[in-house]
């Protein structure tokens, strides 16, 4: 299991394992935020927070929820709006050691425009 905690701990974020790439997005949210996402079945996601701690923010076409710390401000994670286990969400792994993401490929993602890879 790899955990990804926010800044000041009060959100937890738990995967089976890491991924084969991550992704750098260059959406304003993404770039934003500084995320680098790993994708997991949403039923492999699992979340634990102290009361209150979770905020989230949707907007766009508003089809996820993108989730920060209330305390800390981390972003954390996001899921879809609409609960749906066989969907896809997105862990931010900047909130893991560095170690652990070290020789991951890192993807771009122009979520800006053309919404694909460029590499």
């Amino acid at each position: 299991m790899i955990e990804a905690r926010c800044h000041c701990g009060a959100i937890s974020v738990r995967v089976p394992g890491l991924p084969s790439h991550l992704i750098d997005c260059n959406c304003s949210i993404c770039r934003k935020n500084g995320a680098l996402w790993a994708l997991y079945a949403v039923a492999e996601i699992e979340v634990a927070a102290a009361p209150g701690a979770i905020a989230e923010y949707v907007w766009g076409k508003r089809t996820i929820r993108t989730v920060h710390c209330q305390v800390c401000s981390a972003t954390t994670h996001w899921l879809p709006v609409i609960p749906d286990p066989d969907a896809r969400g997105g862990v931010n792994l900047r909130h893991v050691d560095p170690a652990l993401r070290a020789g991951i490929r890192v993807r771009r993602f122009d979520g800006a425009d053309r919404w694909e890879y460029l590499d």
